[in-house]
């Protein structure tokens, strides 16, 4: 379910860019607009799922501020937040520079960058899909199942995300192509989408560390790679 609702805002993304970039012409504004759609689907999604099966409410009766609760909560949640802002941030400031080389390229860096964001996404998915049977595994100190879910799902990732960057790869042109008819937005992105698939299976490895640190309580580990990964090496 966590997986569809994410997958769902993603795909909303990459369907709304071509229409509200290049068919309304409404350029990076138009890219914003997408993703702020995309996002708020997914959220809703989600919301939807937690409220089915009683695991959140929306109650104000239900809300609490124990500390026993708060800091587990805060703690968990603390590494992806640190990490979604810091995207934010990766992504304004990538923009900026590519600004100062002209609309097209700015057009052909969020196509390309589509491609890249798809792939993690479901790997994302993946393994925030094995991120309670890691934490129940890791409570009950099952050391050997643990390293083996650890492995077998790492192993899964790395390899889809890499199947599905070499499918990107094999038809970057008509992926480019499917969000502008424009030939040098085409050449451009998908000079651009070369860059992009290369990280894609090694994000993989980095989303399964990610997700074991969290699964663990590991806050402090968690906090820093998400720091790196999407802050400082970034």
């Amino acid at each position: 379910g966590a997986m569809l609702a994410s997958l769902t805002g993603t795909l909303l993304n990459v369907a709304l860019d071509p229409l509200f970039i290049s068919a309304l012409r409404w350029g990076c504004r138009g890219a914003a607009l997408a993703t702020v759609i995309g996002n708020a689907v997914s959220t809703v999604l989600l919301l939807r799922i937690c409220v089915k099966k009683e695991a959140f409410s929306l109650s104000i009766r239900d809300f609490t501020l124990k500390k026993e609760i708060s800091l587990r909560v805060l703690g968990l949640g603390f590494p992806m937040a640190a990490s979604t802002l810091l995207m934010s941030f990766s992504s304004a400031f990538s923009n900026r520079l590519t600004v100062s080389y002209g609309n097209v390229a700015v057009a052909a860096r969020s196509v390309a960058g589509k491609s890249a964001m798809l792939i993690p996404m479901i790997v994302m998915g993946i393994c925030m899909g094995v991120q309670p049977v890691i934490s129940y595994v890791f409570g009950r100190r099952d050391l050997a199942r643990l390293r083996k879910i650890v492995l077998g799902v790492g192993g899964v990732s790395v390899g889809a995300a890499a199947l599905m960057s070499a499918a990107f790869f094999l038809f970057r042109r008509a992926f480019v192509a499917a969000f502008s008819p424009d030939p040098e937005i085409i050449a451009l992105g998908t000079h651009m989408m070369l860059g992009s698939l290369l990280a894609v299976p090694v994000e993989a490895v980095y989303q399964m560390c990610s997700t074991y640190l969290q699964a663990t309580g590991k806050v402090g580990y968690a906090t820093l790679t998400s720091l790196m990964q999407k802050g400082l090496v970034f």
